[in-house]
């Protein structure tokens, strides 16, 4: 399946972030028209029992992503570890990235992977968490995002990563995670 020219959502959140990510996956539909990539800060093996959780909630396929794996739309996949977003031969792919970084998996290294994308369509959303993980890689998405959203202070846990974000520019819109929610199922 050549799986180009279509919506990717890219989402990167920390201390806070799994009911967040929780309330994300069960609202998604039977259907999905997009690809849709989790980091998630967490320790690896808490994060496979999260990923196993995700599944047994979601109505569509969530996977938990340790190896090189191609990517389809209408699925969800968590990062095990940091990844990057690679293509060969029409097809996207995560692979595994060996990159000594504070975080785990790094939002930074997935979000500017993905500026390779011959998508139309490339959605990045920053919530909840301390730091500034992602931030970067934000700006250097600019010009091939079509939407880059800030989670608000009042539903975060942490306003730090969205806070940065913020302050640093590089974000198109400030939302509630009931209306980022709510704009993902406009998406798909």
């Amino acid at each position: 399946m050549n799986n180009l020219n279509h919506k990717f959502i890219f989402i990167g959140s920390s201390t806070g972030g799994p009911s967040l990510l929780e309330k994300i996956v069960a609202s998604l539909p039977t259907r999905v028209n997009a690809t849709i990539v989790l980091a998630q800060h967490m320790q690896r093996v808490p994060l496979v029992s999260f990923a196993k959780r995700l599944d047994r909630i979601s109505k569509i396929d969530v996977i938990l992503v340790d190896k090189k794996t191609v990517l389809e739309s209408s699925k969800v996949y968590i990062l095990y570890d940091s990844a990057q977003v690679i293509q060969e031969k029409n097809r996207s792919y995560l692979d595994m990235v060996k990159e000594d970084t504070f975080y785990h998996p790094s939002i930074d290294i997935l979000f500017s992977s993905a500026k390779i994308l011959k998508s139309e369509e490339l959605y990045f959303y920053i919530l909840t968490g301390i730091g500034r993980d992602g931030v970067d890689a934000l700006k250097l998405v600019e010009h091939c995002a079509t939407r880059r959203i800030a989670q608000d202070q009042n539903s975060s846990a942490v306003y730090g990563m969205p806070r940065a974000a913020y302050e640093e520019g590089c974000i198109d819109e400030v939302k509630s995670i009931d209306e980022i929610i709510d704009e993902i199922l406009r998406i798909v």
